[in-house]
């Protein structure tokens, strides 16, 4: 992988003189140095987050009037349904939905689709399910799902039901459903980036938060002491596992809601918080929301039913949430293993042709409820856009993920003739195609890369923040650089290079198939996640690229190193 270091443009005056008088270290002010701050209270916002920063809910467009028709069917009794994705945004918006309304006695039924048999989403299966099974009712809400449903949402308006929407997808038809929605993406000239950046728990505490001052302004019993802030938990656990950009309004609910995670008053999250080996001494890292708790609230809606989780994080019973807990984990610990398997059998595929510039992989055995974390992971190791495929009610479904420099939406946008059904982000998409037509999109796929590609294909590259001096490798330093945490997309951990250091040390694999590496640098343990099989020379000059991190574990934090790529040294000679 190529190394590429950090260059500071000439900073604009006011910029370098804040940061000189800072006092940080002269690492912490090259990093935010390289930051784009517009002017001086972005910049002071950006290292002393305060919630008093965030947007109103109101600069949302249909916000208001979501929250509106909330409010006046739970007023007046009306039987409300509410449909949501089975992923983290989908069971957190969910479970954000019950707090609130268990709150002040309000109630609605929670359905989640059923991933093997009905799809993703607000689908016709789901809504022929929700009126046999709950009718009759009058209100149906859809949350991280809906934006793209056209033909369910006529389905219930002809049913009689009045439908809303508040989702953050993208739109992939020319037609939007007939129903009042939620969706920055919709109009993106009238929202701000820190809108357009949401998650749809964000959304859902926006409109919350909307809600509240509704409730103020009515005198309801309670609203004045609701202290929304503690709602975070949940917003946070969605936001990173999302992938949402930890910018403007996604930075302060990170912020905050990793505060409110090791207080947190939910009795499942404390129960998996502890399974997943979480120090409650310490406030959760975005890491540990990454790879220990949202894996285990996914994996109900990869492998059987979301149902699980959100029952998890909205029950108050200590020995149910606890069962529940070790229930995702051995789960999570099945899902993994699935994973291993399916991406040994794809790289077999790959290997067969290679040097694409994307492909489309397919067997009738993978579970499609894994395939996009299986994606991504091929995705980052051969560089270019793959899409793994099971068969689901006779056809090929799965998901993609892609590189930075090529947006899947203006990629399913040209080879549209050969899909069923498409829908997602620039980076991750979900798809359903007919199998006779696998090959063919592959090959159309490859040909509109080629197109506009042609030779110059983009190669893997490592931003390398700045070198660092041993002697930088304290607590100390990094207590300074948790200043300008929490770090996820948007605002990536930096990562620092580590000049000449010699091995002296033997390696050490370890963990499930010696998965993983721990060496010594110069002194220091390190780790390096899935390295296990890496041939790293020893008495010789090397160069490491590394992040700092904490590892916590029985009330005491130590510096760990995280190894994430080497070289010979000299390289760049």
């Amino acid at each position: 992988m190529h190394w590429v270091f950090a260059s500071s443009p000439k900073p604009p005056e006011w910029l370098r003189l804040c940061v000189e008088r800072s006092g940080y270290r002269p690492e912490i002010q090259q990093l935010l140095l390289q930051k784009s701050f517009r002017n001086e209270a972005e910049y002071e916002a950006f290292l002393s987050p305060s919630l008093k920063n965030i947007e109103p809910p109101e600069k949302i467009e249909n916000i208001p009037e979501v929250v509106c028709r909330l409010h006046d069917a739970c007023v007046k009794h009306r039987r409300i349904v509410v449909v949501s994705d089975y992923d983290v945004d989908g069971v957190t918006s969910m479970a954000l939905l019950h707090r609130f309304f268990h709150r002040f006695g309000y109630e609605f039924v929670p359905v989640f689709p059923n991933r093997e048999k009905e799809g993703y989403g607000l689908t016709e299966a789901v809504t022929e399910r929700v009126l046999s099974s709950y009718a009759p009712f009058d209100l149906l809400a859809a949350t991280d799902c809906g934006t793209n449903s056209v033909e369910a949402v006529q389905r219930l308006r002809d049913a009689g039901v009045e439908v809303l929407i508040i989702d953050h997808h993208q739109r992939s038809r020319d037609t939007l459903p007939n129903a009042v929605i939620v969706n920055p993406h919709l109009n993106e000239a009238s929202h701000s980036q820190s809108a357009l950046g949401l998650c749809t728990a964000g959304l859902i505490f926006k409109c919350l938060h909307a809600w509240l001052k509704i409730l103020h302004s009515e005198n309801v019993r309670g609203a004045y002491e609701l202290r929304l802030s503690s709602f975070l938990d949940l917003v946070a656990l969605a936001t990173v596992a999302d992938l949402a950009p930890l910018q403007h309004d996604n930075r302060l609910f990170a912020a905050f809601g990793l505060r409110e995670l090791q207080r947190t008053a939910s009795v499942g999250l404390r129960a998996l918080s502890e399974v997943c080996g979480c120090d409650p001494s310490y406030p959760p890292t975005t890491e540990d929301v990454a790879f220990k708790l949202a894996p285990h609230i996914n994996v109900g809606g990869r492998l059987e039913s979301a149902e699980v989780p959100f029952e998890l994080l909205t029950s108050d019973d200590e020995v149910r949430c606890c069962s529940l807990a070790r229930q995702l984990a051995l789960k999570n610990a099945e899902r993994q293993e699935t994973e291993r398997r399916i991406a040994a059998e794809a790289e077999v595929l790959i290997n067969e042709r290679p040097h694409q510039r994307a492909y489309v992989l397919y067997q009738p055995h993978w579970h499609v409820g894994v395939v996009g974390i299986v994606a991504g992971r091929l995705t980052r190791k051969y560089h270019c856009p793959v899409f793994i495929l099971g068969e689901q009610n006779g056809f090929a479904k799965g998901s993609g993920r892609s590189i930075e420099e090529v947006n899947l939406t203006e990629l399913f946008s040209e080879a549209q003739p050969l899909l069923r059904h498409w829908g997602g982000h620039p980076a991750a998409a979900g798809l359903e195609v007919g199998i006779e037509n696998i090959l063919p999109l592959e090959a159309r796929l490859n040909e509109i890369l080629h197109q506009k590609f042609q030779g110059n294909w983009p190669q893997p590259a490592l931003s390398i923040a700045s070198v660092l001096s041993e002697a930088s490798l304290t607590e100390d330093f990094l207590d300074e650089l948790e200043h300008l945490a929490p770090f996820g997309q948007g605002n990536e951990i930096p990562i620092f290079s580590l000049k000449d250091v010699v091995l002296d040390e033997p390696l050490e694999p370890f963990g499930k198939h010696n998965a993983h590496l721990r060496l010594t640098l110069n002194g220091h343990r390190a780790i390096g996640w899935g390295m296990g099989d890496a041939c790293i020379p020893q008495n010789k000059p090397l160069d490491f690229a590394v992040q700092l991190g904490w590892s916590c574990w029985n009330g005491r934090r130590t510096l760990q190193v995280q190894v994430v790529d080497w070289r010979e040294s000299g390289f760049e000679k």
